[in-house]
């Protein structure tokens, strides 16, 4: 039986049969690897198991990233021992027919769930990894991204340079102005939103939007104004300063903040004053 040959010669030359051996690199190492399937029945055949031989890809011979080339060995000692004899097709089938192997294999072997989690954890881990310092540099900032989310909902009937300045007036009075003021504000940012927005703009939606603005000063006031146009810094520096004044005047504390925005805006003193000047006149007109 060709089997029995395929065993005598196992047992005769196991010592020039092929090693399951590592191929050292700098960081990957490539190697053969056998993972023990079953034993080998028959009488003289003690000893030796069916096994999986793969070709295996380590990351610094700790983990798993790649697996290929699975096919069917004969080894010693439930596959620990190095020396592996390889099975033809032919042989293999034989040893099927024989009862030697168990007829659930077919000859190529089949890339289980827990065969393709044990060639290739390495890379999930390294995913996972990923993901993880992911999450982690995004939950500081993930309220922020809430609330900007629900801004964009709020305000669907704006263009995006509207929502920009919706935002910039609404932290203008958050920061520039007393919390006193807020009902005011939100009837102003209101009516200014509406003259921006192709359909009608519900003061719910500017309530949801005032309240998930953030103060416009700092890091946040900076990332607002590299997202406007030119022309849009000036619309938020006009609406800013008609929000900070819908309590009838601009006491000290909310000039200085204008200062300080029209400097963040780029602002000349020059410009800055026309742009005051304009809004003054329209002011005493309303």
């Amino acid at each position: 039986m060709k089997f029995v040959r395929m065993v005598t010669a196992t047992l005769l030359l196991m010592t020039f049969a092929p090693t399951a051996e590592a191929r050292r690199g700098t960081i990957f190492i490539y190697g053969d690897n056998m993972s023990f399937v079953e034993d080998i029945g028959g009488v003289g055949n003690e000893g030796l198991s069916l096994c999986i031989l793969s070709d295996d890809v380590w990351l610094l011979y700790f983990a798993n990233i790649w697996r290929s080339n699975m096919s069917y060995v004969a080894a010693e000692n439930k596959c620990d021992d190095s020396p592996y004899f390889p099975i033809s097709e032919e042989e293999f089938y034989a040893a099927q027919d024989a009862g030697l192997i168990s007829m659930n294999y077919d000859y190529v072997p089949r890339m289980t769930l827990g065969r393709f989690f044990a060639g290739f954890w390495g890379i999930f881990a390294f995913i996972g990894f990923c993901f993880g310092i992911f999450f982690l540099l995004l939950i500081p900032s993930g309220g922020a991204v809430r609330k900007d989310i629900r801004i964009v909902r709020a305000l669907t009937g704006m263009t995006r340079e509207g929502r920009l300045i919706v935002q910039v007036m609404a932290g203008a009075a958050k920061a520039g102005g007393s919390s006193n003021q807020y009902p005011l504000a939100q009837a102003k940012i209101l009516e200014i939103a509406n003259k921006m927005s192709v359909k009608p703009i519900a003061a719910d939606a500017i309530g949801v939007a005032f309240e998930n603005s953030r103060t416009a000063e700092g890091e946040h006031l900076k990332t607002l104004i590299k997202l406007m146009k030119p022309e849009t810094r000036e619309l938020a520096m006009r609406g800013v300063l008609h929000v900070l004044a819908s309590d009838g005047r601009l006491d000290q504390q909310e000039l200085d903040y204008v200062g300080r925005l029209a400097g963040s805006m780029g602002y000349s003193q020059e410009v800055f004053d026309k742009i005051y000047q304009d809004f003054v006149s329209e002011f005493n007109k309303a």
